[in-house]
């Protein structure tokens, strides 16, 4: 499956709006870089709270925020554009670029 990002905000670069993303079997196993940060971000804030109270230091701190990742987006492309791309014409989606980890392929899930 894939899910919107909503802790990394969503921006237009190139006339292109780049929604980011994270990808997750529907047994909720991770299958992209992003989706264990994001897990691991969850985890650090919740004992980096946990430890700030237990020290008695910034006792009312809300969040724990951390300004580094991977960031994998969903691209939205004008017409124009997507005609001048072969491999988004005759396939529904881009050839260029990474392998899929293990060789999942994202297809497997529809």
């Amino acid at each position: 499956f894939t899910t919107w990002d909503r802790s990394s905000p969503c921006f237009v670069y190139e006339r292109v709006l780049r929604i980011p993303c994270a990808f997750v079997t529907h047994l909720g196993a991770c299958i992209d870089d992003k989706t264990p940060l994001l897990r691991s971000n969850d985890a650090l804030n919740r004992e980096g709270l946990r430890l700030l109270k237990n020290i008695g230091v910034a006792t009312d701190a809300r969040a724990i925020h951390s300004f580094l990742g991977w960031e994998q987006e969903f691209f939205i492309v004008p017409a124009d554009l997507y005609k001048k791309r072969p491999d988004l014409v005759n396939c529904g989606r881009t050839l260029i670029g990474k392998l899929p980890r293990r060789h999942q392929q994202g297809e497997l899930n529809y």
